[in-house]
């Protein structure tokens, strides 16, 4: 059974004495009412050891607990639980220190995970949650809102190889309005979804080009607009980065070519507008104009038939501006 050695007032155990209780555990330190308080330490059956203040029979006040586990808090104690600042170092190498409340991290505190991960802000209920900053060992950073340990709302995140990003996270991933400032110039402005920009978004070039537009799965896709300075630019259809479907292209020359594309290259029906007043409308083919198609010339002359790589070529009708004409057969420009 339950026995004690030590001290007694009234009939009830004050003052110092060690309890040996029936379980296993022993109790030595100070007695109050029959109740452990003041200065004690607790040896528990199954190996854990508490050493420090106690009151109404509970651990309060500051004391340390080293657990079966080999873990070990050292800090504030209030009826029983791990309440107020303290450190707890556990067996694996990983240390919180900051404060707590109710027996779980609570408040502002700092967390050094043993594989060099430090966490530095707000903790609720045990988990990095508020405003927090976590720091890797190969250099990365990352500032701002967390949701039960994960990256959720605003935050900034700095690369280690420079890049940086600023913006909305969800569940440990960029998602929602984002800026991408990256180490070699580029920029990217715009919609994220799964660490993707996917949506409506800007891309600058450190070459100066620009890409407005849609972005799906981290490429041009969709409808967009790309320029470099005021001249030279494109609006209309993107496949996987690359102008596919209709659109119009602006030279910086003054060219204007308005019609469809595939794989980057005119490609299909479209219409070729030179500042010298030659415009070509009819087919393309890898970026040059093949097929059936009509050339209204600058002089105020005109060709329609068929073209290949640039040039007259097979059965057409060229007619000259002093009224003479010729259809037949050309090759290479050639009659």
């Amino acid at each position: 059974g339950d026995v004690y050695e030590g001290e007694w007032v009234e009939d009830r155990k004050q003052g110092l004495g060690t309890f040996r209780y029936s379980n296993g555990d022993v109790y030595t330190g100070g007695w109050k009412d029959d109740l452990r308080c003041g200065q004690g330490t607790l040896e528990i059956a199954n190996g854990g050891v508490y050493k420090g203040e106690w009151q109404q029979d509970k651990p309060n006040g500051f004391g340390t607990f080293s657990y079966v586990e080999g873990h070990e808090y050292s800090g504030t104690w209030i009826g029983g639980l791990r309440d107020g600042p303290g450190t707890l170092t556990m067996s694996n190498g990983d240390v919180y220190e900051g404060e707590w409340r109710v027996d779980k991290y609570h408040g502002q505190g700092m967390y050094r995970w043993a594989e060099g991960i430090v966490d530095t802000g707000e903790f609720t209920h045990g988990f990095l949650e508020g405003v927090g900053t976590r720091r890797w060992p190969d250099g990365d950073t990352y500032s701002g809102q967390w949701v039960a340990e994960k990256q959720h709302g605003q935050g900034v995140y700095t690369y280690s190889n420079g890049d940086i990003y600023e913006g909305a996270w969800e569940n440990d991933k960029r998602n929602g309005l984002g800026c991408l400032q990256m180490r070699n110039g580029d920029k990217y402005q715009g919609h994220w979804v799964d660490d993707t920009f996917h949506g409506q978004g800007q891309y600058v070039w450190a070459s100066g080009e620009v890409y407005e537009g849609n972005f799906s799965n981290g490429k041009r896709e969709g409808s967009g607009r790309w320029h470099l300075g005021d001249a030279e630019h494109y609006e209309g259809s993107w496949r996987e980065n690359k102008k596919e479907g209709t659109g119009v292209y602006t030279y910086e020359n003054g060219r204007v070519y308005d019609g469809e594309w595939k794989d980057d290259l005119r490609h299909g029906k479209g219409t070729l507008t030179c500042p010298g007043g030659t415009v070509y409308s009819g087919q393309w083919q890898d970026d040059k104009q093949h097929g059936e198609g009509q050339s209204v010339l600058a002089d105020g002359g005109r060709y329609k038939g068929q073209f290949v790589e640039g040039k007259f070529h097979g059965h057409g009708h060229r007619e000259w501006t002093d009224g003479s004409d010729y259809q037949g057969q050309w090759q290479a420009n050639l009659r």
